[in-house]
């Protein structure tokens, strides 16, 4: 990958280009520097060869203009755009935030597979991004690993916790209003995440957002997609036909559940899955609720393959081109959609070996068919005397029941300590609460507790007082459970207050008497004060009710 012709790799005087971070069919992105501001930005810069085509520039233009509309930590936000004359053509060009982090698919080739707990925090992630682009009405139709970012790498998994991942859903260049999904679709996408409506050519929907989000999280979770080394025309026959496999079948301690709410977000009819990202976020909260601590630090064994170079494929479209629009033909349609770098490509499934295999170390040689047998079983020869050989077996059979009895009384031991502490006999005791909120969540989210929240308006408490909760303070409930706390709200919507460059404490502070909850995530970042508050979702001015979730995007070093 090279860097075009630039003056000394300065554009417009102001950014200078550093490196190459990511190569499409349509762009290359570069990690660069604004020189006015002081801060590191990632630059995309259209291909010359397709400067000339006012297609690929309106594209750009909708990218921009799609992202620069919305609001959320979970989305990379925009700083400039503009047109580039390099002598040969006039190249479109957007300056948007520098992500340092690594892709998802990087991470998830260098990993394997996720924890169960780290695969639902990415896709509440996500949908949180989505959902602020669905509420503006935008669809981003090609939601991919490739497209997801990391702030930093992402640590080994931990058999005690859960790490604090934070991504950003990224390039938007296939976005499309909700009230033009009906016109002409882009001739881009990736044939693996593609709704079958799309293939269909029917319009699209923030359903088929969803259904990718859904394909996403089966990867993370197995590690390879549902068909994988399937043909283009296989694939597209696939996706418009055949179920995911269930994962919790070769996976006994995958919940139910899991596999229930990949099956509703990749459903074949747009109308059997959520209308939204807000509407699926409010099913994934439910589902995490009843995800038991243990389950949530597992995850299904996936040997990793070797990463590739760290070059994210952030623009879709540009290569087999041709297998997908044969793989469209074969459904019946005429669809123009263009496979992704990733169509065809096979993932590794994961390996399932046997126990008895997983523990041969032994390097076995060829050998004839008889001696392999002899090998196998060995035959009592002259020299060996019968009572020896019995001998052998009987006290072979004494240490087989030894070790029976041991693991009988370690699993007996065990599931009562497990019965007490986590299973069917477990309590905790809700407490008496704060009257922060804040205060009050912790309280609960330390006991193993789901908190949801109720408001209460006319009841002359300041907004955001914790009145009380359900079950009552005293009340003994199994760990895990849902506890309602009552929330102090004002007759009507709120205005969200704007929180921007606030300390993070002020912030709470200012949020929290407002009568919003809050919800904290960081960034590292040289471009701000640390500790200060570098975006909100929902935005300032905007009505919600109280008690609703307000998300900062907190600037760290």
């Amino acid at each position: 990958m090279t860097i075009p012709s630039l003056p000394a790799g300065w554009l417009e005087g102001r950014y200078r280009l550093d490196a190459p971070v990511a190569r499409g069919g349509m762009a290359t992105v570069y990690r660069g520097y604004d020189t006015k501001l002081d801060r590191a930005v990632a630059i995309k810069i259209m291909h010359p060869d397709l400067a000339a085509l006012d297609d690929f520039t309106r594209l750009f233009q909708r990218e921009a203009r799609a992202v620069a509309a919305l609001s959320s930590p979970h989305i990379v936000t925009i700083y400039d755009r503009g047109v580039w004359n390099d002598g040969a053509a006039e190249r479109a060009y957007l300056v948007m935030e520098y992500v340092p982090g690594p892709t998802l698919r990087h991470e998830l080739e260098r990993l394997g597979s996720f924890q169960l707990g780290t695969a639902l925090d990415i896709c509440d992630q996500v949908l949180q991004g989505l959902a602020a682009a669905h509420r503006a009405g935008i669809i981003h139709r090609d939601i991919k690993p490739e497209n997801i970012l990391f702030d930093d790498a992402c640590p080994p998994p931990s058999p005690v916790r859960l790490p604090q991942l934070a991504v950003t859903v990224t390039d938007f260049g296939l976005a499309h209003a909700v009230s033009a999904s009906s016109g002409a679709l882009p001739r881009w996408g990736t044939l693996a995440y593609t709704a079958p409506e799309i293939l269909e050519q029917r319009a699209a929907s923030p359903a088929c957002d969803i259904y990718a989000t859904g394909l996403v999280l089966f990867e993370l979770l197995a590690g390879r997609l549902p068909w994988a080394g399937y043909s283009a025309a296989q694939l597209a026959a696939a996706q418009a036909r055949e179920d995911l496999p269930r994962l919790g079948r070769e996976n006994p301690w995958l919940p139910a559940q899991v596999d229930s709410f990949i099956g509703v977000l990749t459903a074949k009819n747009p109308a059997d899955r959520p209308a939204s990202a807000v509407e699926a976020r409010e099913l994934l909260r439910g589902l995490r609720a009843g995800v038991a601590d243990d389950a949530a630090l597992r995850r299904i064994p996936v040997t990793p393959r070797r990463p590739q170079p760290v070059h994210r494929e952030d623009v879709a479209g540009g290569r087999g081109g041709a297998e997908l629009e044969t793989a469209a033909a074969s459904t019946g349609r005429a669809a123009t959609l263009n496979a992704g770098a990733d169509a065809t490509v096979p993932v590794r499934a994961p390996v399932h070996r046997a126990p008895s295999v997983l523990r041969t170390t032994r390097k076995l040689t060829a050998r004839p068919a008889s001696s392999q047998q002899d090998t196998a079983r060995p035959q009592r020869g002259a020299g060996t005397p019968r009572h020896h050989t019995a001998g052998r077996r009987r006290a072979r059979a004494w240490r087989i029941a030894a070790w029976i009895c041991a693991i009988a009384l370690l699993a007996g031991a065990g599931g009562a300590t497990w019965a007490l502490k986590a299973g069917p006999w477990a309590r905790v005791t809700v407490p008496e609460l704060a009257t922060s909120l804040t205060q009050a969540r912790s309280q609960m989210e330390a006991l193993g507790l789901t908190v949801e929240t109720e408001v209460r308006s006319g009841n002359g408490a300041a907004p955001g007082t914790v009145l009380g909760s359900n079950p009552q303070a005293g009340s003994r409930v199994h760990p895990g459970s849902t506890v309602e706390l009552l929330i102090a709200g004002a007759a009507a919507d709120s205005t969200v207050p704007d929180v921007a460059d606030m300390a993070e404490a002020e912030a709470r502070t200012v949020l929290e008497k407002a009568g919003f909850q809050v919800q904290v995530r960081y960034r590292e970042t040289r471009a701000a004060t640390p500790g200060t508050v570098l975006r909100q979702d929902p935005g300032p001015g905007v009505s919600a009710a109280p008690g609703q979730k307000v998300t900062l995007m907190i600037a760290a070093r």
